[in-house]
């Protein structure tokens, strides 16, 4: 996996009236949840994204091995 794989309009619990997106800001990630909250975020060991997110710092989630899913820890997903 890369980083471009995270990469993309995402959707909470895959409700499309709830979209999350992650973009690519030159070597950093940024990511916005469903409530338009935007952090920065990164990748680590390839498929592990980590939000630093002063609310909660270190939200992870993992991407799928198809790359349409996000688990968070916290029991969320994230889909495509």
């Amino acid at each position: 996996m890369t980083i471009a794989d995270f990469v993309g309009t995402w959707y909470f619990r895959g409700d499309k009236k709830a979209p999350c997106y992650i973009r690519l800001h030159g070597p950093k990630l940024e990511v916005t949840d469903e409530h338009h909250n935007t952090f920065p975020a990164h990748v680590e060991g390839g498929e592990t994204l980590v939000t630093e997110n002063p609310l909660n710092f270190g939200l992870r989630g993992t991407l799928s091995s198809d790359a349409k899913r996000i688990a968070w820890v916290n029991g969320e997903s994230w889909e495509r």
